[in-house]
């Protein structure tokens, strides 16, 4: 390929610039450059109006490929000596066994995230040889006060939301489906629900067990549940459906999100911890206090 620079000069009356100097090529058919399959790097212009030609592909890295070689050996051996004995180990298939149906499977894998985290803490400070017996023990009960009233907040919080949320992610859905009457219907029919339940009680009282009673008692109408009676969502195609329903499911996930971050993240730090400390102080001191007591009486 053949480039040659031609110096461009307007005449005064068009222009009193005079412009750089820009390449052409010579032979019309040689305007569009074609490069083999084969080719090591495509060559580009660098350098502006210069018109040199230069090879700026890099080579790839041998680092990165090390990198990734010893990354895919670590993720195999936690997956064939931690991962794989753990999923297949008899608690973990009786926790799935009674949690496979349950409305808040999502909180509780959360909160054995939060458990799993938490107990390594402890774990560390009850065996870090710089701190006394008593030091370590305060600080391990506080991190386990922490992890048990954190969670506990956590869930009572979620609770307390449910509700509302159902009702916002009704109003989503009704917007979805432009259905002005679901998120009314979706509250009415709840509150139908929870009036029956409370005649089932009323009729049933001292007269059945606390197990049998809630056989007997109807679960609340879940949005994605409720959607699908709907005239607007029927009409819709496979795809819409699974797509509108998946939305509907992450609406609930992540008000769970949010609840349990913020409660872990930010609750924690400001009000919890220091309920923790006066509650692991407190209780240092009556065993100091109990053990006193002891000693005085081993003594006389």
């Amino acid at each position: 390929m053949q480039v040659t620079l031609h110096n461009i000069r307007y005449n005064q009356q068009n222009s009193n610039t005079q412009r750089q100097q820009i390449p052409t090529f010579k032979n019309q058919h040689q305007q569009i450059p074609t490069f083999p399959a084969s080719a090591q790097a495509i060559p580009t212009f660098e350098g502006g109006a210069a018109g040199i030609i230069t090879d700026t592909l890099p080579k790839k890295s041998s680092i990165f490929k090390n990198i990734n070689k010893y990354y895919n050996k670590g993720v195999d051996k936690i997956a064939k000596y931690f991962t794989a004995p753990l999923v297949d180990s008899t608690p973990m298939n009786w926790a799935a066994e009674k949690f496979k149906n349950s409305r808040y499977l999502f909180n509780h894998l959360l909160a054995v995230g939060s458990a799993i985290t938490s107990g390594m803490y402890m774990y560390k400070t009850l065996n870090n040889d710089k701190l006394d017996k008593d030091r370590k023990q305060t600080l391990a009960l506080n991190q386990f006060l922490t992890f048990v009233l954190s969670t506990a907040g956590a869930y009572a919080i979620d609770s307390k939301l449910g509700n509302w949320w159902d009702k916002q992610t009704a109003k989503f859905a009704g917007l979805r489906l432009n259905d002005e009457t679901l998120e009314q219907d979706f509250v009415n029919k709840n509150k139908e629900i929870l009036k029956n339940n409370e005649e089932i009680i009323k009729a049933n009282k001292d007269k059945v067990s606390k197990k049998d009673l809630k056989l007997l008692l109807d679960d609340t109408e879940l949005v994605k549940e409720f959607v699908k009676t709907r005239n607007n969502f029927k009409s819709m195609l496979p795809k819409q459906k699974r797509a509108l329903l998946n939305q509907i499911e992450g609406m609930g996930l992540l008000k769970t999100m949010i609840v349990f971050g913020a409660v872990y993240r930010y609750l924690v730090p400001v009000l919890v911890t220091p309920i923790a400390n006066k509650l692991g102080d407190k209780y240092l001191n009556h065993k100091k206090a109990a053990d006193a007591l002891k000693n005085q009486n081993t003594q006389n």
